[in-house]
């Protein structure tokens, strides 16, 4: 059972399922998907700043700490559930 779904299950999800609750909650997620793009693309500016802050500060950290960085500034390994 996946976790999420995407903009394009959704849609195809509410083609089968035909009852009333399922056609509103499927408009809701489908009005969210609508809601996040809007957010991501009026606020791009931002993300790109953010991502550059971000690049700056890790390299920044590991010119400082080399090798003995703390743990806390390893990458992180993501573990899924899945692999």
């Amino acid at each position: 059972m996946p976790y999420v779904f995407s903009e394009q299950g959704v849609a195809m999800l509410s083609a089968v399922l035909r009852s009333d609750t399922a056609v509103k909650v499927s408009i809701q997620i489908m009005q969210a998907f609508v809601q996040m793009r809007k957010v991501l693309t009026q606020n791009a500016a931002l993300f790109q700043r953010l991502d550059h802050v971000e690049r700056k500060q890790l390299e920044t950290e590991r010119k400082f700490f080399g090798e003995r960085a703390p743990i806390f500034l390893q990458p992180e390994k993501h573990n899924s559930p899945h692999s």
